[in-house]
């Protein structure tokens, strides 16, 4: 039997940017031009480092990382910091993931972070 994060999920609205503080420190906004897999981690989160290393190809969506905390972080994890943007979109957990489609905008999918064999496979699901 495989890890699912939680039953179907009906698609919601969604955002159309991300609004916080980027890898680099600075403050700014993010438009989601394509779809995109948003990606809640926390520091020290065993369950997270996965996630943290670079997504497999996702069939043209991007991927950002997000948290509500400041690090620390891997040296190659670009992660943005964005707690308003988490709470006003109903992400109170990590590890929880966000497809977002554009066109709409809406959330096509979420859940829990288990591994990127679940993911994909809910993702699929939410895509078909």
């Amino acid at each position: 039997m495989r890890p699912r994060s939680f039953g179907t999920v009906s698609p919601r609205p969604g955002p159309a940017s991300l609004a916080g503080t980027d890898p680099t420190g600075t403050s700014r906004e993010l438009t989601f031009d394509a779809p995109t897999l948003v990606l809640v981690v926390k520091p020290g989160c065993e369950s997270c480092g996965p996630f943290l290393g670079g997504a497999p190809a996702l069939d043209g969506a991007s991927v950002v990382v997000v948290s509500a905390h400041v690090g620390p972080w891997p040296q190659a994890t670009a992660v943005w910091r964005a707690p308003a943007w988490l709470r006003r979109w109903e992400v109170d957990l990590a590890p929880h993931y966000l497809l977002v489609e554009p066109r709409g905008p809406v959330i096509i999918a979420e859940g829990a972070l288990l591994d990127w064999e679940q993911v994909l496979e809910e993702i699929g699901a939410a895509r078909a």
